[in-house]
């Protein structure tokens, strides 16, 4: 394990074990390859007995790419509200360990591959059909809009 990843599952460990009010272990980190405008990192927490799933998005020091990290979780909540295949946004924090970041479970449905070689040709029609859906439904959503809660 990488300096970077120890650090990473230490804090993220403390980080949810205060907001979980329970002990959490971070047992597994990986980088997710991409993402240049964040770090993205799946990690695996242990509370208890039960196992979580989580993807952990960190802001660089510097960056390229200025992107609003608080829209983007906006959206991305909007997107589970309304039942879309995306992941359950967590949290959101401004600082983390002297780094911003954002956690989310993992997505609902497994990774969809790249490429469409490994689809079979009868099912690239109908996916490619829910892709645009989708796309569709996502474009219609307003991440500003009000969340029960008021969260």
């Amino acid at each position: 394990m990488t300096a970077r990843e120890e650090e990473l599952r230490a804090g993220l460990g403390r980080y949810l074990s205060a907001r979980w009010n329970a002990a959490t272990t971070v047992e597994a980190v990986s980088r997710i390859p991409g993402g240049a405008s964040r770090e993205t990192w799946r990690c695996q927490a242990a509370v208890g007995d039960e196992r979580r799933g989580v993807i952990v998005r960190i802001d660089p020091e510097t960056s390229l790419i200025d992107t609003d990290r608080a829209t983007e979780y906006r959206a991305i909540e909007a997107a589970f509200r309304a039942g879309l295949p995306a992941p359950e946004p967590l949290f959101l924090e401004h600082e983390l360990s002297g780094s911003a970041g954002r956690s989310r479970s993992p997505p609902r449905s497994p990774a969809a591959s790249h490429s469409p070689d490994g689809i079979p040709l009868a099912h690239r029609e109908s996916l490619g059909r829910l892709k645009w859906r989708l796309l569709g439904e996502i474009a219609r959503l307003d991440p500003t809009a009000p969340r029960a809660g008021g969260r």
